[in-house]
């Protein structure tokens, strides 16, 4: 008879310390996603090189005329309130779709990616120092706040 109480006792302490374990997992697994120190140093360039032409090299936006060149800034509070409740996904699709301006659609994913990284980057975001990288599937569970 002790030894029946002794291996549910055994069995039920094993069980709480699996089940502690899958929660941690479960919430790492939901957590949001961040892009790596690497994604955002390369996003940036990637950024400077497809985007700054039109939106600055510091995401502050540029009109003229002359050049029929109108890009909203990428970064402040004018751009958080536009995309305030949307997801990282969002801002992606709506660059695959309408960047380059001159030539929409025609964007690389790599480069899109990049551009995402470095403009959630410049709104603050932190990166995930040298974690892993963030793939485009992971972008709809990064909230823009």
């Amino acid at each position: 008879m002790r030894f029946g109480v002794v291996a549910i006792a055994g069995a039920v302490a094993a069980g709480i310390v699996c089940g502690a374990a899958l929660v941690r997992e479960a919430r790492a697994q939901a957590a949001e996603p961040a892009f790596s120190a690497r994604q955002t140093g390369a996003g940036g360039a990637a950024y400077r090189a497809a985007c700054g032409r039109c939106h600055g090299d510091t995401l502050v936006g540029r009109a003229s005329h002359e050049e029929g060149i109108e890009a909203p800034t990428l970064k402040g509070p004018q751009f958080q309130a536009k995309w305030r409740g949307k997801t990282a996904k969002d801002l992606y699709d709506l660059i695959r779709d309408t960047m380059p301006g001159d030539k929409p659609g025609t964007a690389p994913p790599a480069t899109i990616l990049g551009a995402v990284a470095a403009i959630l980057q410049a709104n603050g975001r932190a990166d995930g120092g040298e974690g892993p990288d963030v793939a485009a599937e992971d972008l709809i569970r990064i909230q823009l706040k």
